[in-house]
């Protein structure tokens, strides 16, 4: 899309972290004088003093959000610097109560603070060019007057810089699975800090894609061992007890992990899984639906299953119905085709079964789900359309197949190029890079993703563009690290996107909610470019050749 992340952040590294991984993985704290004060800082860097005039820059601002009571704020916080004379803006979210900005010219900035559980705070600062690193501190305001934010769980160890750097380039190759890439960063990361659970988790994670099994298993249960409240590395080691065929020890497994994280969708279905194997077929109906309910088209792979169980209960007229509509949605899922055939020949399944037969035994068989619902990356810039979606449908293309064709720009310095396989694409410049994926349809139709990978919100946008080179059909989806996404779908008609669905919702539930309050600050980045012919790609000039 047109709106380009750097025209309103920053560039910096990203941490992909919830942003992708608990919490703790950000929650870095600024260094401390040693009488226990506020952060330290170089003496020379007061930016709140009149302006000498001068037009040159700091180095690096440093904004610290603290709590009445003088420490940093205990959760991500959303900060903006706004340039008076220009009204240029740029945004951070908090690592340990502080956030850095590179190169601010001096002049008068307003620097606004959000967070969850406080009032917005709005402050006018002067930047003086020619020091150091300028700090500034700030203090946020709970929203009950006497009562601070609701307290958060405490996270797992801190990472040092380094090490934390490391981590999130290794999760940004691990998201678009360069295998290669993401084992060099983990090995760096390792070296660093080989007690780490988060580290130890995207181990397991890498190892699972890599299909070797024990090594996933062990790298989960060191992270769970170091960090209980780990609740996705749960998850995923009960994900690989359950192809080991131990529905027992998975589900002491996802019954903490739903303590940890209720909304987990992923858990509710492969309890329902655990549940069926053991018999319980009345729990596992009610943990698939729950799993639908949370994980919304995302857990459509959930409702094959939910029919294998209902079918198990003898309740065999609403295991079609369910199947019906499923296949509505996705008709080209010949396992369901085949499974609602087999329940339309009489007798399928006794009205009295009490115990799972050989066709319901797995709610997720293995292969059932894709990768990314039996072994989650952290889910805050994956988007909900990994697999199929309404769009790939519409154009005739299965999105659970690679791409035939991959672009994109790297950096600033680089133009768009075409790359012979997705492990060949460069690291992208989070905030600059974009990647796109073409995968071609029947009777000449294309679909087109791209990618925009950001430091505080990443976008993605499928374009469905007919023979003749229009564009079809659209689906947008941004997810930010601020707990929060939005998403909008449907055709386009004269020139403008008609959209039958739009929403806000939760990143960790997927479930709608009402439009965030934040929302606005970044009104431009929730609007997708439009590119109403694919000859207006901005890499168009590559898809001839």
């Amino acid at each position: 899309m047109a709106f380009r992340v750097s025209e309103t952040l920053a560039k910096t590294v990203i941490g992909a972290a919830c942003l992708l991984l608990p919490a703790s993985s950000l929650a870095q704290r600024p260094p401390v004088d040693s009488s226990g004060g506020k952060p330290t800082s170089p003496s020379s860097s007061q930016p709140t003093s009149p302006s000498s005039g001068t037009s040159m820059s700091v180095p690096q601002l440093v904004v610290y959000v603290q709590e009445e009571s003088g420490g940093p704020i205990g959760q991500m916080a959303l900060v903006s610097v706004t340039r008076t004379a220009t009204q240029s803006s740029q945004q951070r979210t908090t690592l340990g109560g502080q956030a850095s900005f590179d190169n601010v010219p001096s002049g008068r900035y307003t620097v606004q603070v959000i967070a969850a559980g406080y009032m917005k705070l709005v402050e006018d600062i002067e930047v003086i060019g020619g020091v150091g690193v300028a700090t500034v501190y700030v203090t946020v305001t709970p929203e009950s007057p006497g009562r601070g934010a609701t307290p958060v769980a405490p996270g797992p160890p801190l990472l040092a810089p380094k090490a934390q750097k490391e981590l999130w380039k290794a999760i940004e190759a691990l998201r678009t699975e360069k295998l290669a890439e993401a084992r060099t960063h983990l090995d760096a990361v390792y070296r660093l800090a080989p007690s780490h659970p988060d580290v130890n988790f995207l181990f397991g994670v890498y190892s699972s894609m890599v299909n070797d099994r024990q090594e996933a298993k062990s790298y989960l249960e060191k992270a769970i061992a170091l960090y209980p409240q780990h609740a996705l590395a749960r998850v995923c080691l009960s994900s690989e007890l359950l192809r080991e065929n131990k529905p027992a020890d998975a589900t002491l497994l996802l019954k903490k992990a739903l303590e940890i994280q209720p909304n987990s969708w992923t858990a509710h279905a492969l309890l329902a899984d655990a549940d069926l194997r053991l018999g319980k077929s009345e729990e596992a109906i009610r943990e698939a639906e729950r799993a639908i309910e949370l994980g919304g088209q995302r857990a459509a792979r959930v409702r094959p299953a939910l029919a294998r169980a209902l079918v198990v209960q003898g309740k065999v007229d609403r295991a079609i119905q369910v199947l019906e509509s499923y296949l509505r949605e996705n008709p080209s899922d010949t396992a369901a085709q085949m499974q609602l055939a087999s329940l339309r020949k009489p007798p399928a399944v006794r009205a009295d079964s009490s115990a799972p037969t050989a066709s319901a035994a797995s709610v997720t068989p293995a292969g059932s789900l894709p990768d990314t619902a039996v072994l989650p990356l952290p889910s805050i810039w994956l988007p909900t359309s990994v697999g199929k979606n309404q769009i790939a449908q519409h154009c005739g293309v299965d999105q659970d197949r690679p791409a035939q064709r991959f672009f994109a720009v790297p950096d600033e310095q680089h133009g768009w190029q075409e790359y012979r396989s997705i492990e060949d694409v460069p690291e992208l410049e989070l905030g600059i890079g974009q990647l796109a994926r073409l995968w071609a349809g029947p009777d000449g139709n294309a679909l087109i993703r791209v990618e925009e990978p950001g430091e505080d919100f990443s976008a993605y946008t499928d374009y469905c563009f007919e023979k003749t080179g229009g564009l079809m059909q659209l689906r947008f989806e941004l997810r930010t690290a601020w707990g929060w996404g939005y998403r909008e779908e449907g055709p386009v008609v004269d020139g403008a996107l008609a959209p039958r669905m739009s929403e806000f919702f939760g990143t960790k539930n997927e479930v709608e909610v009402a439009k965030p309050e934040d929302a606005d600050d970044i009104a431009q980045a929730l609007k997708p470019h439009l590119y109403t012919r694919k000859a207006r790609l901005p890499f168009a000039r590559l898809l001839s050749k």
